[in-house]
C-alpha cells in the first residue's frame, strides 16, 4: 500500500463535524489499505485534469484536489468516499 499524501493539516480544520468525517475516512481507509491523497493541485484522471476520484487499479486510493477553499472540495471528497464505500 502507497503512503497517504496529505498537503493539508487536518488538525487546522476549526468544524470538528468536518474534521472527525476526514479523520473517520482516514481511518477507515488504512483499514481496508485504501489509500488517500489529498493534494494541491488538479488530479490527472487519463491526461484530464479532474477534482478528484476514487480508482482501484492499481491499488484503491482516493485523490481530491484540497488546493481551493474546503467548502469547494468537502463535497468532492465526500462523493469520492461514496465511490470507495461501494468499491
Amino acid at each position: 500500500m502507497k503512503k497517504n499524501k496529505l498537503e493539508i493539516d487536518i488538525n487546522t480544520i476549526e468544524n470538528e463535524n468536518i474534521k472527525n468525517f476526514i479523520q473517520s475516512e482516514l481511518a477507515h481507509c488504512k483499514q481496508h489499505k485504501i489509500t488517500v491523497e489529498l493534494i494541491k493541485s488538479p488530479v490527472d484522471l487519463h491526461k484530464v485534469e479532474c477534482s478528484g476520484l476514487f480508482s482501484d487499479v492499481p491499488q484503491p486510493c482516493i485523490t481530491v484536489n484540497v488546493s481551493n477553499d474546503i467548502i469547494e472540495w468537502l463535497p468532492i471528497l465526500v462523493h469520492e468516499t461514496c465511490h470507495k464505500d461501494q468499491f
